[in-house]
Formats: C-alpha cells, sequence, structure tokens
C-alpha cells in the first residue's frame, strides 16, 4: 500500500496537500510546521476519530486539540495505491461527530470500494489494528517506547503458534482474574455476597427466635392489662350512676333558675321597649359632650377695646399719616429759619473803605469847600454801612427764634429728636388701630360662635325630645335613664340566656335513668382518679398490642422461618461450590502463567535477535544483545560486556535507537510487507554518524515499503545527499 497525496483540514492545517513518492519520503517542516498534525491526520484517516476520549491531567482529546484553527468542520483526503488500485478515502465531520463521514472509491471511475469501511478502513488497508500499528510502524520522538496491548501480544503470539491471532495471553489472564475475582476479591465478588447473605440469613432467623419470646412475654402483660381494665370499667360505672344522681338535683335546680331569669328579662326588655340602640343613645351622649365644649369654647364676654394712646398736643387729632406730613413740613420750615439764622460770609466794607479814602482826601485838599464835600460824603456811607449790618443781625436773631418755637411746639431739643416724636406718635396710633380693629372682630367671631352653638342646641334637644317621649329638661339625665334601662334589659337577656344554656349542657350529661342502678362503690375511689388510671391502662394495652402487632409485622417481613432454614442450607451449598470454582480458577491462572513463560521463550528470541542485529548497525557494532522480557520492556548489552543495560543507564540518543531497533523488528514479524513507516523526529537525538547509519537503514527498508520520514531539521538531507555521493 502506497500513500500518493493528502489533503486536510485538521488542525492548523487549511486545506493543506501533500504529495508522497515510493521508498523514503524527507519531509522537511520547522517547528510548528505541521509534522505532528500530520501524522494524526494519517491515523485519524485510517481508523477514525474516538469521541468517546475525554480530557485528562495532561492529555487533549484529538476532537478537541485538532479542531480546525479556521473554525471549518474537520476533513480529509487520501489518494493511495492498494492491491494494484488506485483508491480515494475521504472522511468528513457529520453534525456533531468528527470525521464521522466515511466513503471510499475508485480515483479515476468514482466507484465505490464497498470491502472498505469506516471501521475496517485501517486494518484492511495497513493490515494490523490501530493499537499495533501506533505500538510498531508509527515512530514518535516523546512515543518511541514499545508499550504492550491485547492486540499487539496476540499479534507476536501468532509467530510461534498456529497463527491464531484471536488469543492474547494477557487478555486471557485477564479474562481467568476477572472470573476468579468474580468470586471473591478482598471484600467483593460472588463468594463474599453468597457469605454475606448467608450471615444476614441466619441473623435475620436469630431476630425471628428473639421476636417470639418477646411476643409470648407481651401476650401475658396483655391478659393482665385486660383484667385490670375490666375492674376499673367496673368502678367506672358505679361511680358515674353516683355522679348521675346529683346531677338530676342540680339540673332541677338550674331550670328553676332559667325559669326565674327568663321572666325577669322579659320584663325588662318591656321597660326597654321603643328606646332607641344602645350605639345611638352613646352616640347622642358624645354629641351632648362635643356640644358643651363647644359652648365652653366661647368666650363669656367681648374683649375690651383698648384705651386711646397719649401722644403730643401738637400731634393730636391727627392720623398717623397726617402726623408724618405735619413732622416733614415742620422740618421744612425749621431748616428754613434754620438756614436763615446762620450768619452769611461777611462781604467787604467798601463804604467804609470809601469813607476812609474820601475823609483822606477832604484833609488833603487845599480848598476848603471841596474837602467839606468829600468828608461830608464819607460820614453819609459810613453811616449806611453800619446801618445795614445791624438789620442783618436783626434778621438772624428772628429766624433763629422762629427755629425755636418750632421746636418748642412739638417738644423737642433737636430736629432729629422732633422726627423721633413724629415717628414713636405715628407708631402709637397705627398700634391702637390696629387693636380696636382686633378687639371687634374677634366681638363678632364671638356673637357669631353662641349664635351656631345655641343653633345646635336647639336642633339637637328637639330631635331628643322627639326620640325619648319622657324626656325632661336634663339630656344628660334623660340619656343615662334610658342606656340604663337598656342595658339591664341586654343584661337580663344574657343571664337569661346563659342560664338556659347552662341548664341544657347539665341535661345533656345526665345518663339515662336506668344507669342509676349500677352496683355501688366500695372503698375511697374518686371518678377523676378512676378515669386517669383507665386512660394510662388503655394506653399501656393499646402500647402492648402495638408492640405485638409490630413484633408480628417484624416476623412477617423478615419471613418464614421454614423457609429461612431452607435458604440458608441452600446458600452454604451455593459458598462450597463458589469455593471449589475459586480453587479450579487459581489453578488455571497459575497453568497460563507457565504456559506463556514457556511461549516467551520461543517468540522473544527471534524478536531480540533481529533488534540485536538492526541495533549494531546503527550502533556500529557496539551493542550485539537486545532482551525483551514479558512486558516488552528491553535492555542491551554492549559487546564484549557481561550483562546487559536496562534502558535507564542508556543515554536518551542510545535508548532511541534500541527503540527503533525493537520498533522495525516488530515490524518484519508482524506487518505486511507494504505497511507504510511513518516517523515523526524520530532520529532528533541521533549523533551524525548514527544518523548515517539509521538513514542508510531506512533506505533499506524503503526498498519494499513506504516511509513517510518528518523531521524539522535539515541534518538528514544533508545525511542522504552525501550517502548517495
Amino acid at each position: 500500500m502506497k500513500i500518493r497525496r493528502m489533503t486536510a483540514t485538521f488542525g492548523r492545517l487549511d486545506k493543506a496537500e501533500l504529495s508522497l513518492e515510493d521508498g523514503l519520503n524527507l519531509l522537511e517542516l520547522p517547528n510548528e510546521g505541521g509534522k505532528s498534525t500530520w501524522c494524526a491526520f494519517l491515523l485519524a484517516m485510517f481508523y477514525g476519530i474516538d469521541t468517546s476520549r475525554r480530557a485528562a491531567k495532561g492529555t487533549i482529546p484529538a476532537k478537541t486539540k485538532y479542531k480546525p484553527w479556521n473554525g471549518a468542520a474537520m476533513e480529509g483526503r487520501i489518494e493511495l495505491e492498494w492491491q494494484g488500485r488506485e483508491i480515494t478515502i475521504e472522511r468528513r465531520s457529520k453534525g456533531r461527530v468528527p470525521m464521522g463521514e466515511f466513503r471510499a472509491y475508485e480515483t479515476a471511475s468514482g466507484l465505490p470500494v464497498r470491502e472498505l469501511t469506516a471501521e475496517n478502513c485501517g486494518l484492511l488497508l495497513l493490515g494490523v489494528e490501530e493499537a499495533v500499528f501506533e505500538r510498531s510502524a508509527f515512530l514518535r520522538q516523546a512515543g518511541l517506547a514499545v508499550t504492550q496491548t491485547g492486540a499487539l501480544e496476540q499479534r507476536l503470539g501468532a509467530l510461534v503458534t498456529t497463527g491464531e491471532e484471536t488469543v492474547s495471553y494477557s487478555e486471557t489472564e485477564r479474562r481467568l482474574r476477572d472470573w476468579r475475582n468474580a468470586c471473591r476479591h478482598n471484600q467483593t465478588g460472588e463468594l463474599p455476597r453468597l457469605e454475606r447473605q448467608l450471615a444476614e440469613t441466619e441473623d435475620t432467623l436469630a431476630q425471628i427466635h428473639a421476636l417470639q419470646e418477646q411476643s409470648m412475654g407481651l401476650r401475658a402483660e396483655e391478659e393482665r392489662q385486660n383484667a385490670e381494665l375490666l375492674h376499673l370499667s367496673r368502678l367506672e360505672r358505679g361511680l358515674r350512676a353516683a355522679e348521675n344522681r346529683k346531677k338530676r338535683e342540680a339540673v332541677a335546680r338550674a331550670e328553676e333558675r332559667s325559669e326565674v331569669l327568663r321572666e325577669a328579662a322579659d320584663a325588662a326588655r318591656e321597660q326597654a321597649a321603643g328606646l332607641p340602640p344602645e350605639e345611638m343613645l352613646r352616640d347622642w351622649q358624645r354629641e351632648w359632650a362635643e356640644l358643651q365644649a363647644e359652648r365652653r369654647a366661647v368666650p363669656v364676654a367681648a374683649a375690651a377695646e383698648p384705651e386711646p394712646p397719649v401722644i403730643p398736643s401738637a400731634f393730636a387729632g391727627k392720623s398717623a399719616e397726617e402726623i408724618r406730613k405735619t413732622a416733614e413740613q415742620a422740618m421744612w420750615n425749621y431748616d428754613a429759619y434754620e438756614k436763615a439764622a446762620q450768619p452769611g460770609k461777611p462781604s467787604f466794607p467798601w463804604p467804609a473803605l470809601i469813607a476812609v479814602v474820601l475823609g483822606l482826601l477832604a484833609f488833603l485838599l487845599p480848598v476848603w469847600y471841596p474837602g467839606a464835600v468829600l468828608l461830608a460824603a464819607a460820614v453819609v456811607l459810613l453811616a449806611v454801612h453800619f446801618r445795614s449790618a445791624a438789620a442783618g443781625r436783626r434778621e438772624a436773631e428772628n429766624a433763629a427764634r422762629a427755629a425755636g418755637d418750632i421746636l418748642r411746639q412739638y417738644g423737642a431739643e433737636s430736629r432729629d429728636e422732633l422726627l423721633q416724636a413724629a415717628e414713636r406718635a405715628a407708631a402709637v396710633l397705627e398700634n391702637y388701630d390696629r387693636a380696636r380693629t382686633a378687639a371687634r372682630a374677634a366681638e363678632q367671631q364671638r356673637q357669631a360662635q353662641a349664635e351656631a352653638v345655641e343653633q345646635k342646641e336647639r336642633a339637637y334637644l328637639t330631635r331628643l325630645r322627639q326620640a325619648l317621649p319622657d324626656f325632661g329638661d336634663e339630656p344628660v339625665a334623660a340619656l343615662s335613664a334610658a342606656l340604663t334601662r337598656l342595658l339591664a334589659a341586654a343584661q337580663a337577656e344574657r343571664d337569661a340566656t346563659a342560664e338556659e344554656r347552662h341548664y341544657a349542657a347539665l341535661a345533656e350529661t345526665l345518663r339515662p335513668a336506668e344507669e342509676d342502678e349500677a352496683e355501688p362503690v366500695t372503698g375511697n375511689y374518686t371518678l377523676p382518679e378512676v378515669l386517669r388510671q383507665k386512660e394510662r391502662t388503655e394506653a399501656a394495652l393499646q402500647n402492648t398490642r402495638a408492640r405485638l402487632e409490630r413484633g408480628q409485622g417484624r416476623i412477617s417481613a423478615l419471613g418464614n422461618p421454614a423457609a429461612l432454614e431452607a435458604r440458608r442450607e441452600e446458600l452454604q451449598g451455593q459458598i462450597d461450590e463458589q469455593k471449589e470454582r475459586y480453587e479450579a480458577l487459581t489453578l488455571a491462572i497459575e497453568a497460563l502463567e507457565r504456559a506463556n513463560d514457556t511461549l516467551q521463550t520461543r517468540f522473544a528470541p527471534e524478536i531480540s535477535r533481529q533488534a540485536a542485529e538492526l541495533l549494531g548497525k546503527l550502533t556500529g557494532g557496539r551493542y550485539d544483545k537486545v532482551l525483551l522480557d514479558q512486558s516488552l520492556a528491553v535492555s542491551a548489552r554492549e559487546t564484549g560486556e557481561v550483562t546487559a543495560r536496562e534502558l535507564a543507564w542508556l543515554s536518551c540518543g542510545t535508548a532511541d535507537q534500541l527503540y527503533l531497533s525493537v520498533r522495525l523488528a516488530i515490524c518484519h514479524a508482524i506487518l505486511p510487507s507494504d505497511t507504510p513507516l511513518v516517523l515523526d523526529d524520530a532520529l532528533v537525538n541521533f549523533d551524525d554518524e548514527r544518523l548515517r547509519q539509521a538513514l542508510a537503514l531506512l533506505a533499506e527498508e524503503a526498498k519494499t515499503r513506504q516511509i513517510l520520514l518528518f523531521t524539522c531539521q535539515n541534518r538528514e538531507k544533508t545525511a542522504l545527499f552525501s550517502a548517495e555521493k
């Protein structure tokens, strides 16, 4: 079988294509270039994807890990050559099942290849199961180690037997151990189950015997309690008969009191006939009380008007506004007189100066006549000057006296005091006017309130006289008398009704007269004491019967003793049979182990021999011996050494070479000759020399089968190129 071309939408691969040739295909891709993804894609195309796997610690299932990064559905196609036919296989996702739809057809014609199905595709094309392919021809750097599975073991076992590939030692040994474990495994298995059932059966029988003994004691207790209950019942009948006779006397007295109270109730009801209901009378009482409260709230007399205020005589008879205007006029006059009384700025005495000049000229003139004239003129000017000065002083004095008269008229000492006196007089008058207005309004309100109360009282009294014909002049007394009659009638009715009920209740407790003839009681007994004792005895008897019923129920629930005895015998026989089976299976397992040891000695040497030859070629003859145990654990011995080294003592590169040798030996032994080999960075730990040897070995292997060698380095290409030269 040869792969020609692969197309994948798988993980990071987006419709990526990979073309392959016969023989060794060296596929060099960088880290994160899709090498491991292509390898996983191959497995998914041949064997499908296990959708039942779940994520575990450190691992991610393929259905999750390789979801296409582009969000598309997972799908792929492989074109291959198989048995001389060109075939194409396709897988695509179906619903939520990745790679769930499979198709195989002839590449040229498109005719379906019916023998290939989604389930058997890998087995028919590669010749082995997926577990065998992964552990032989599918080599990863992190998965070179060979691990054992049932399928691989069956293939290896077929090498040394008749070719039967359906029998595996581990599966047979596991099946035998499962059968033996089904018999007994610690505290589980058929034997422990039967032993537990036997113990439960014996315990049930013991419980039944104990319950039967307990029931016998309870029945004796039941008989004793029945006898005691019979005695207490006779005492109860005697005491009740005596009590019933006393009750008859009490009933007669109650009947007599009931008749008397009924007559009194009828008389009281007649006296209260025609009266309004109690609620209405109490409403009228509350209404009268509210009316009296309203009357008390009305003032008895009107509030006195305030006395007229005392103000300066200059403001008498004036209103506040007139006082303010009068004060303003007086202030204007005062300011005018005050201004006139102020001495003016002295003027330059021109007349006196001229008179002096004229006098000087008169004395200086040589002629007397002009001098006399000038002197006379000077005298006249002086007289006029002094007269004018005297007139100004008189006017100022008169103005000052007029301003003082204004202040004295209003009883003020200054202009500001005049203003304050006027404002005080105006404020007093305003307050007086407001108080007088309020007093008159209060009187009007009092009169209106008193009139309203009187109207309500007249209406109330009219309504009361209509409802109460014998109403007097006092509403409180009339309402109290009516309520008294009404309440007395109601109380008398209640008393009569209560006594009638008391009488009826006593009459109901009476027993028939024939029960009065019960056997008299001798001894110091009381009915309550006898009833309490009877109640306790009945409770104890009920408890005893309940315990008996529970015991019988438990016995019935536990089962029939005879059937349980038979079941015990049956279980004992089954236990003996299972013990024999357990011993037989133990002998079979021991015989199988001995047979497997013999089988291992037959097929392990052939695998070990081929692996040793391959390891010798890879290591240049340094190792000449490979040992393979039952679990496929390997060890190697150096040439010339006495003992083999376990894997832990080898370097990483040597360990990978040892596993590669074992893998190739297994492929030679169990795989078809044309099954491809897939290597994913499997040679990364090889040094240059051993890498060349490995590539030479793979090139030889590629003569019969196709090999896909994925690598992230160019060492392989360089080594192949140098080998071809």
